[in-house]
């Protein structure tokens, strides 16, 4: 009887769907056991398998306005905006618990980070180049966890001039 319960009752619960805009990995004790699965149905096995999802689906952002200080110690405010795509979901969902704060945390890093390098009163002239070189470090940091940055917006929404005081 026990066979024959079993049997009835596993299916069920070994069968997952993985719809089309997601992907999967299948951990089988912990390990890994073969690259993407999905979209689709899915045998795995239960108690011992773990399935892992990442959504594949456009991603499109806008950061709350970003505080920072520039090299003359001016406080200033940047708006950002980040559009990314998976290129390669094995890497996303491995690298990463979650790619997509990942890459959140790391362009508002990179922003303010490089802001120190920064004269207030050269920020016009030099911001064009400044956001080029973000957008190429974070399409490195991006690369190596399997996602393309598709878009990157930087604005300062800072005055032009110095405050006083």
């Amino acid at each position: 009887y026990f066979l024959f319960a079993a049997v009835i009752i596993i299916p069920p619960t070994s069968i997952r769907s993985i719809p089309a805009d997601q992907r999967g990995v299948i951990y089988r004790l912990g390990r890994k056991q073969n690259s993407v699965v999905g979209p689709g149905k899915v045998l795995i096995i239960p108690f011992v398998d773990h399935l892992e999802r990442v959504s594949i689906e456009p991603f499109s952002v806008s950061l709350p306005p970003q505080s920072a200080i520039t090299k003359d110690e001016i406080p200033i405010q940047l708006q950002a905006s980040l559009d990314a795509v998976i290129k390669n979901a094995d890497l996303a969902l491995v690298k990463v618990r979650d790619w997509r704060i990942h890459l959140m945390s790391q362009l508002q890093k990179l922003m303010k980070d490089q802001l120190e390098i920064l004269d207030f009163d050269r920020l016009d002239e030099v911001f064009p180049q400044w956001v080029q070189s973000i957008r190429s470090q974070l399409s490195a940091k991006a690369n190596e966890i399997g996602v393309e940055i598709t878009d990157l917006q930087i604005s300062n929404l800072s005055p032009r001039t110095k405050p006083t005081g």
